[in-house]
């Protein structure tokens, strides 16, 4: 059984009414936004083969929903020497347990078949120490656990949305003379963010063991968790007759009122009169954009605001767009779904109107198929993966006169495939046909520095050439990516696949082939020619215990028979001149370098390390370790032929903030041209944990 409370919740979010959430929260600002219950097998193999198969389930206010308990997931094993919570935690009863803990002996007791159980209590040496705190029953004699009750706190999680966890286990013998086997098991916790306290509990009860079962060659997997068909049509009175943990009176209540709420919110009438208060214009959507709500038809339409989205940039001067959007869901869950939309932005420095639009289609959730096409008058940069925002550089070029950003207009045709193939191989299939037309500053504004700074052209091999960088040009190419995961694993329902990890790196194979066009009146200059092929590794999540955890990705590529390149079809590298780092430079790009300074259109290979210490070493100075702080250290590569090796070193404090929000990292960085010192430098960056 999993449920989840808010305890308290404000009138307004963000200054916006939010409301009873749709008549979760009663007149005390509480109420459930998930109750569910489920029955499970569990087939579990040492030691590590896992595979559930979900044959009942129950979601409160959703007789089509499925639920996502998982026993599988809760997995607190305290015989292992670690258990990964946000950080990993260490056991009372680990190898080096004697290194984070003290032990207090409370008393003894005996069970009902006489066993000797020693009551002891844990205490972590430390507050921010990985480590448990509560009580741990052992049998004596046999040194089993027979039973624990204990906790986490914010601390030794190094969680900041998370007050207190609490975890307790009891175990039973199942076979003579000394097997046991874990019967019941309860995980709760509280915590709150942004003025919004909740709660949320899970129980289970472990039944029926088969020490030997007979079980088919192949059957543990990659699948390690399915929900049968049919497993959410068994009702209440199902569950009813198999309930081992009784309902208690708040989420009796809680069944009840949910499923009577959901006869009338799924009505016609009642969908369409919150349609039409969510429908209705006001003053702040002339800012926030309108959004527009069909949820009967499952149809959703939205216009952004112009006013919400002013940019500077030289080539444009100030601009601003607006973006219709338009989307029909197919299924209640969004599953299968089709979205189109139409931008159109404005220069007020080149006084040119670019429209731009685009058509997608989600067959399903399964194999995630996508088809879409796209086409209209883009400005891009030259490096395609954006090194640089626009709103940074927007930034940066009114207040410090520093036009990093170099743009050039493509007038595109596009279509889109990709689909997961079969597990873990995914395919995406990209063609298109530009044309090619390089653009000028037109704009010579900023609100500083105009007297003693210039701006620089918008070509990025020349930064005082004032004329087009290039000649107008087409070109047709198309590119396949392929992603292999190997034993990657996956959660299966229904109507959806949930895609998981693996143990092993992901690698990514890439080609791309330019076509020769003949020149015509419109463009006179010749097109690009060439064949690209890449090849990547990465796995940006290596668990380490209690050493941290580390990452790595490594690419290496070539251009193969390269005629008439321009500079946007050199491979580029995510380069920096600011003093921010974006999440995409830990992995993909570089602190220090600058933009285009290492372009090449030859071969190249790059690598990139990261480890985070989890507190490992920060956890020992005394006065920091209160902090929560996590230290990183990078390491960063780069060849190419023409300007031989590039390195940067660099050590980072991250989870900088007040606390629920430690978001900020600041990393102090060297760099190294030939492995010769070139400069030092500081970068402050805006990092989101996976967790």
């Amino acid at each position: 059984k999993g449920r989840v409370k808010i305890l308290d919740a404000p009138e307004k979010l963000f200054g916006q009414d939010i409301g009873d959430l749709g008549g979760t929260l009663d007149s005390t600002r509480q109420g459930f936004i998930y109750l569910s219950e489920s029955e499970s097998e569990l087939y579990m193999q040492q030691p590590d083969k896992v595979k559930e198969i979900m044959v009942s389930s129950k979601v409160s206010g959703n007789d089509a929903g499925f639920s996502f308990n998982s026993a599988g997931e809760m997995d607190f094993d305290l015989y292992q020497n670690t258990i990964d919570y946000s950080r990993p935690i260490i056991s009372p009863i680990a190898n080096n347990a004697f290194s984070y803990y003290r032990y207090r002996l409370v008393g003894v007791l005996y069970d009902d078949a006489g066993r000797l159980i020693n009551k002891i209590e844990v205490i972590p040496k430390h507050a921010e120490d990985p480590a448990y705190a509560g009580l741990i029953y052992i049998v004596e004699d046999l040194w089993n656990i027979q039973s624990v009750d204990l906790f986490l706190t914010r601390e030794a999680m190094n969680q900041p949305l998370l007050d207190t966890l609490f975890l307790r286990q009891s175990f039973v013998p199942i076979q003579a003379p000394d097997v046991w086997r874990l019967f019941s098991q309860t995980i709760s916790g509280t915590g709150g963010i942004l003025g919004i306290k909740f709660s949320g509990t899970y129980a289970g009860i472990y039944t029926d063991y088969d020490l030997q079962p007979k079980l088919e060659k192949g059957f543990f997997d990659n699948e390690i968790f399915r929900v049968e068909e049919g497993a959410n049509e068994l009702g209440s009175a199902y569950f009813d007759t198999i309930r081992p943990l009784p309902l208690t009176l708040e989420e009796s209540l809680d069944y009840v009122k949910k499923d009577s709420l959901q006869i009338i919110r799924t009505s016609k009438t009642y969908l369409d009169s919150v349609d039409r208060e969510t429908n209705r214009f006001e003053f702040s959507d002339l800012f926030g954009g309108y959004y527009h709500a069909n949820s009967y038809k499952g149809l959703f339409w939205s216009i952004s605001s112009p006013l919400a989205t002013v940019q500077y940039n030289t080539v444009q001067g100030f601009f601003a767009s607006s973006e219709f959007a338009i989307r029909r869901n197919f299924d209640e869950e969004g599953n299968r779904w089709i979205r189109g939309n139409v931008i159109l932005s404005y220069g007020l420095g080149d006084e040119r109107f670019r429209p731009v639009g685009g058509l997608t289609y989600q067959f399903n959730r399964t194999n995630f198929a996508k088809i879409s096409v796209a086409g209209g008058l883009y400005n891009e940069q030259y490096d395609s993966a954006e090194p640089i925002p626009s709103i940074l550089n927007t930034a940066y070029s009114l207040y410090f006169r520093r036009n990093y950003l170099k743009l050039f207009e493509r007038q595109i045709a596009e279509l889109n495939y990709e689909q997961e193939l079969f597990n873990g191989f995914f395919a995406y299939l990209t063609t298109n046909f530009d044309r090619r037309v390089a653009l000028t500053n037109t704009s010579d504004f900023s609100f500083f520095y105009r007297k003693t700074r210039d701006y620089t052209s918008n070509d990025p091999l020349d930064s005082d050439n004032t004329a087009p960088a290039f000649p107008t040009h087409n070109t047709l190419a198309a590119a396949l990516s392929i992603r292999l995961r190997p034993h990657q694993t996956y959660l299966t329902y229904p109507d959806r696949k949930f895609i998981l990890g693996s143990k092993w790196p992901d690698l990514w194979l890439h080609y791309k082939k330019a076509v020769a066009l003949p020149t015509s009146e419109s463009s006179a200059a010749p097109s690009p020619s060439y064949d690209f092929l890449a090849v990547e590794l990465e796995k940006r999540e290596m668990r380490l215990g209690m050493f941290g955890n580390s990452g790595f990705r490594v690419e290496g590529g070539i251009f193969l028979n390269p005629k008439n390149l321009y500079f946007m079809d050199y491979r580029h590298f995510n380069g920096n001149r600011t003093a921010f780092s974006q999440s995409s430079t830990f992995f993909e790009g570089f602190f220090l370098l600058p933009y285009y300074e290492r372009s090449t259109a030859d071969r190249y290979f790059e690598g990139h390390f990261q480890h985070a210490f989890e507190g490992f070493l920060l956890d020992r100075i005394p006065g920091i370790r209160k902090l929560g702080l996590t230290s990183i250290l990078s390491l960063k590569y780069l060849y190419t032929p023409a300007d031989g090796s590039y390195s940067e070193l660099a050590f980072g404090i991250d989870r900088l903030g007040i606390k629920s929000f430690r978001f900020l990292r600041v990393d102090a960085v060297v760099n190294f041209d030939e492995w010769n010192y070139h400069s030092f430098g500081v970068t402050v960056g805006l990092h989101v944990p996976a967790n």
